[in-house]
């Protein structure tokens, strides 16, 4: 497929594996030294990377069970200016806002 990279296919097998086992702390990803990264884990990694106020307001979504609107938040506070998405939680975040329905939606502003 023209536009894929070799580490797609990577994140089409965790979302596979992921959509096929909902687990709340099934392993979304392999982090630098192997180990799975739980959903819980990449939930916190992506909040501290962002300023305090909006960190604060996906976890409100969270925890009513919002995920969808909490993933939004995120993703969007990453658009702001100076902000850097790196390879490893842009693909992790994809992987989470597959298995919450939402990944078209937010393909777009994922890739930036």
């Amino acid at each position: 497929m023209p536009g894929r990279r070799p580490h797609d296919d990577l994140v089409d097998a965790d979302v596979v594996g992921l959509l096929r086992d909902r687990r709340p702390q099934q392993a979304v990803s392999g982090d630098a030294g192997g180990g799975a990264v739980t959903e819980e884990t990449l939930w916190r990694s992506a909040t501290a990377l962002l300023p305090p106020d909006d960190a604060r307001a996906a976890l409100e979504c969270r925890g009513i069970g919002e995920q969808e609107a909490a993933l939004r938040l995120i993703v969007a506070g990453f658009l702001g200016p100076g902000a850097a998405l790196g390879e490893t939680l842009r693909a992790e975040l994809s992987v989470l806002t597959e298995a919450w329905g939402i990944r078209e939606e937010l393909a777009a502003d994922l890739a930036r």
